[in-house]
């Protein structure tokens, strides 16, 4: 795995020097002596067993997930450097919550059928996230919702 390591179930991960890139590992659990253990050729081993360790950092938590409150819309644009004027917005159906960087992701139900045939080569991002109308974003106890301007929790 390469590239932006957002979670794993410690919340840390591995990093190893690949051949031209970092390989990110997540680290599944921690020995008895607090070393950080990785799942590696079939059975969990000691992270500086594996060569090429740079070292072990910190990253998000796995299972955190909460509804998302109806309304809520993620617009996506192509993911390139041209401003092409083409969008789409899917619903969000749920929350990835990651503690360490404080943050929510949104998860949506993607049909690759309704993206733009132009996104096929160059790919997608999300340009905002959109509320449901007249709300605004909290979290709280029960996570995030859309609270209506004057409600009190």
């Amino acid at each position: 795995m390469s590239g932006k390591y957002q979670f794993s179930p410690t919340g840390f991960y591995a990093a190893y020097k690949g051949s031209s890139t970092v390989i990110k590992v997540p680290v599944e659990a921690w020995d008895a002596d607090g070393y950080p253990l990785i799942f590696d050729k079939g059975r969990l081993r000691l992270a500086e067993r594996r060569e090429g360790l740079i070292g072990v950092y910190r990253c998000g938590t796995n299972g955190v997930v909460i509804p998302a409150e109806p309304g809520w819309t993620v617009r996506y644009v192509p993911d390139s450097d041209k401003e092409t004027g083409v969008s789409t917005t899917v619903p969000v159906v749920a929350w990835k919550i990651n503690e360490i960087e404080h943050e929510a992701v949104p998860i949506t139900i993607e049909h690759e059928s309704d993206w733009p045939d132009e996104w096929m080569d160059t790919g997608m991002r999300i340009d905002r996230v959109i509320p449901p109308a007249g709300a605004y974003p909290i979290l709280g106890i029960q996570g995030i919702q859309g609270m209506r301007p004057g409600e009190g929790r």
